[in-house]
């Protein structure tokens, strides 16, 4: 138990709770925890609580993406526009992503923008829209307008290059992104507590809450 050992680091960044675990050899020789799941309440973290991994979805999204290439499945090497050619039939394409890959995407290096426009966010978030028609809108919203720049000539750290990835991936198996994620690469890991979105119930403090600064405070 080396839960004692993070009472610096929670007190120096300034977070509510924070876990931690050492894994050697597939093997957990070391876990912690300490604090708090939410800002202003005492309900302490636990070992048990699921926590948002954020962006590890990205190596997660590549890793898929490489194994159902590996399968044959899809080429990496595929445009993007031509993974989506079926979705964007109809829907105005900017010419500058002509030539960017899947591959690209996956490198950070497509010219997708590194922030996603606050419309986009809504529309792509409307109600009545699944998590696959979600993806899909932010890809049509997003080809619709020049690459951020040059594609290939500039790493810029994307969120929108990853989701249309997963669009194309979800087109070309015919298979929601959640499900191949679970049978493609959760299952054969063992990774059997994995989920989707933010962990928790909002009304709740069943969780780890997501936070953000304040006044140089969490909340």
């Amino acid at each position: 138990d080396v839960s004692s050992l993070l009472a610096g680091p929670l007190k120096r960044h300034g977070v509510p709770g924070m876990a931690c675990a050492i894994v050697w050899r597939g093997r957990v020789t070391a876990q912690g925890v300490l604090g708090v799941r939410r800002q202003g309440s005492p309900q302490p973290a636990t070992l048990d609580d699921r926590w948002h991994l954020g962006s590890c979805t990205k190596a997660m999204t590549a890793t898929l993406a490489a194994i159902l290439a590996n399968d044959g499945v899809i080429s990496l090497d595929t445009p993007i526009t031509e993974a989506l050619a079926d979705h964007l039939a109809t829907t105005r394409v900017d010419p500058g992503w002509r030539h960017v890959t899947l591959d690209m995407l996956l490198h950070n290096r497509g010219g997708a923008p590194q922030d996603i426009p606050a419309d986009d966010m809504r529309a792509c978030c409307a109600g009545g829209l699944s998590p696959t028609e979600s993806r899909l809108e932010l890809a049509k919203r997003i080809l619709a307008r020049p690459p951020a720049v040059a594609p290939g000539t500039a790493h810029i750290y994307s969120n929108a290059g990853f989701a249309m990835v997963g669009a194309a991936l979800e087109l070309r198996t015919g298979t929601a992104w959640e499900r191949l994620m679970q049978d493609c690469l959760w299952a054969p890991l063992g990774i059997t507590t994995g989920s989707f979105g933010a962990p928790g119930t909002p009304s709740g403090v069943d969780a780890p809450h997501g936070h953000t600064k304040s006044d140089c405070r969490p909340v």
